[in-house]
């Protein structure tokens, strides 16, 4: 499964993900911040490769940006993810339009209705980038470590028409958003 949107290309997911999940940086904004072994993600690739779990690289201009996900997808609801593959990819547009692509997918495409995040409360661009998208907080269903995002389908639309206006008019990945 190929989506391109956007300037970005979205790729199922190969097995090569796990040597940019155990990067540093990439680690310190997980849940299990140890470093994967191979045994570790044969195992969780073999769990995750099928139609529960959408798992993609996401590209452009043929340079792996992120790792993007939908997962644990039933009653209308799955569980978003982005890890970025590079550290200087976090205020740019680029991550932006890479997030928007992985929404749209589940919103457009797999016809959910929401989507919800966790999100490290240290990780402000990454909170600034789920508002922006209009994903509201659950404070109820955070914990000290992790903001709980919901995304509902109808608000995200209407809070990103401008930004999707822009991102199709856009050709030029050198503008960047106000993220922290």
């Amino acid at each position: 499964m190929i989506i391109n949107k956007f300037d970005i290309v979205l790729e199922r997911l190969n097995e090569d993900a796990r040597l940019w999940r155990n990067l540093d940086f990439v680690r310190a904004q997980m849940m299990y911040t140890s470093i994967i072994t191979e045994e570790e993600h044969d195992d969780w690739f073999a769990k995750i490769n099928n139609d529960q779990n959408f798992y993609f690289i996401a590209k452009e201009n043929d340079n792996p940006i992120a790792i993007v996900n939908l997962k644990n997808v039933e009653n209308n609801c799955a569980e978003a993810g982005i890890f970025l593959i590079s550290e200087g990819n976090k205020k740019s547009m680029v991550v932006a339009k890479v997030a928007m692509a992985l929404v749209d997918f589940g919103f457009l495409d797999l016809n959910l209705d929401y989507l919800y995040s966790r999100v490290k409360y240290a990780n402000k661009s990454a909170i600034a980038l789920n508002s922006k998208f209009g994903a509201l907080a659950v404070p109820e269903k955070s914990n000290p470590e992790f903001i709980f995002f919901v995304f509902e389908r109808d608000r995200y639309f209407s809070t990103t028409d401008m930004m999707r206006l822009r991102f199709t008019r856009l050709r030029d990945n050198k503008d960047h958003l106000d993220l922290p």
